[in-house]
């Protein structure tokens, strides 16, 4: 029952526990901060032995570092950008896929940044390490669920600016792209060759188009031609031409239903207020409205 979720048995937005982002980010910087402690203080490489990914060892069984790599980072930038963007990618995506969901979109691009990585650089001896795959997924998602809407963003954390994500995607996406095949692939003596795993992202990018090609839209239906009226899932009208009936069933008392239309304005009027002020400044009517919302994909 809708009621028997967590955070509707909380009416204390303090006291709720912490989101999966949240505990993702935790975990990386508590290993991170092992992996130092390690280092620097008791000269053992022992965590990055057993959790990095590298080929000699996936050819001696290893194939948990397929997803352990994840846990580590190369430095104190590495895993600060990475913390970044799950948590302003995983705010906005975890009220509306839910916790489940995202845990496996992160496993999934995770992996499937390993298998690309380890498919171009068979032949290399560099290690992999860091959570970008796993990044680049819910960074994925994120794009394609609010393809054609305007979000605001701080370039370089100064420059103001108003971009739509299908252009953040493009233009990531190519640049991963362009640095897996000239950096990894050909191994040319650019920008491109300065140790950046970039075939991990591209494996990330693509598991997240995946996840959400076969996930959240498993039945099947295809992008409109014309992405700058497409909208997220939920927002699709239905289009059997028989009588018309209600596609989302948001209040449960007996007021009478609301439109598509209003529905569609009301979960746009919550994700900008998740996006401004956390998932934790919802109101109960709010929450219902958006579980009611993710019941919908859920059902897809």
């Amino acid at each position: 029952m809708l009621y028997d979720r967590p955070y509707m048995r909380d009416t204390n937005p303090q006291r709720s526990s912490l989101p999966v982002f949240g505990w993702v980010i935790a975990v990386i910087v508590a290993v991170f901060v092992l992996q130092e402690i390690a280092v620097k203080l008791f000269r053992s490489n022992l965590i990055n032995d057993f959790a990095e990914l590298d080929i000699f060892s996936l050819k001696h069984g290893r194939v948990w570092t397929l997803l352990t790599y994840a846990l580590l980072h190369a430095s104190l930038f590495h895993i600060f950008a990475n913390s970044i963007a799950l948590f302003f990618t995983g705010r906005i995506l975890e009220p509306i896929l839910g916790p489940r969901r995202i845990l496996w979109l992160l496993g999934a691009s995770i992996l499937g940044g390993s298998l690309l990585w380890v498919a171009v650089n068979f032949n290399h001896r560099a290690p992999l390490v860091g959570i970008s795959a796993g990044a680049m997924g819910w960074f994925t998602v994120f794009c394609l669920l609010f393809w054609d809407r305007p979000i605001n963003l701080l370039l370089f954390f100064v420059i103001p600016i108003t971009i739509k994500p299908r252009w953040l995607l493009y233009i990531g996406g190519g640049i991963e792209v362009f640095g897996m095949v000239f950096g990894e692939i050909l191994q040319r003596n650019t920008f491109y060759g300065s140790g950046v795993a970039h075939s991990a992202h591209v494996g990330g990018i693509i598991a997240g188009w995946l996840y959400y090609r076969f996930v959240l839209h498993s039945g099947g239906k295809e992008r409109d031609a014309r992405p700058e009226i497409e909208k997220p899932g939920w927002f699709k009208r239905a289009t059997n031409s028989a009588a018309p009936k209600p596609v989302y069933k948001v209040n449960v008392s007996s007021q009478p239903a609301s439109s598509p239309a209003d529905i569609r304005a009301e979960v746009d009027r919550i994700l900008d207020k998740i996006n401004s002020h956390g998932f934790a400044s919802l109101s109960d009517e709010e929450k219902r409205t958006l579980d009611e919302a993710r019941d919908v994909i859920s059902r897809r």
